[in-house]
């Protein structure tokens, strides 16, 4: 089985949601791992629209991490629902800094989610 990287989104207001989005509409990237997306939901499908890619943003909990299906066309969030919509792109912003701590302590909680699922499952 592949492993399930956690990929923050970093800046909310910087090319890390378009990097992101166009990244994940490559079907060879769900050969190697299960990529999921710790983050800004809307943000993510803002992005999509930008690079006009035809992936679809799914919401997901990061309790659902280890029971997602991980397709390709379909970028998985967990959605932390931080950012305004409104945000400006391109402009630096407090309010984009505050949402990576949380984003590095939903990565960090995911991850010692699944692997004590994987360790119990073994």
């Amino acid at each position: 089985m592949t492993p399930i990287i956690a990929i923050t989104m970093g800046d909310a207001t910087g090319i890390g949601p378009e990097v992101i989005v166009k990244a994940l509409s490559h079907p060879e990237v769900y050969k190697e791992c299960r990529p999921v997306v710790i983050g800004d939901a809307k943000r993510l499908q803002q992005a999509q629209r930008i690079t006009k890619s035809h992936v679809e943003i799914n919401t997901i909990a990061s309790e659902a991490i280890t029971h997602t299906n991980y397709q390709p066309g379909i970028v998985d969030c967990i959605d932390l629902a931080l950012i305004p919509q409104d945000l400006p792109w391109g402009k630096i912003s407090p309010l984009a800094g505050v949402s990576l701590p949380e984003a590095c302590r939903s990565t960090r909680d995911a991850g010692l989610r699944a692997r004590n699922l994987h360790s119990t499952s073994e």
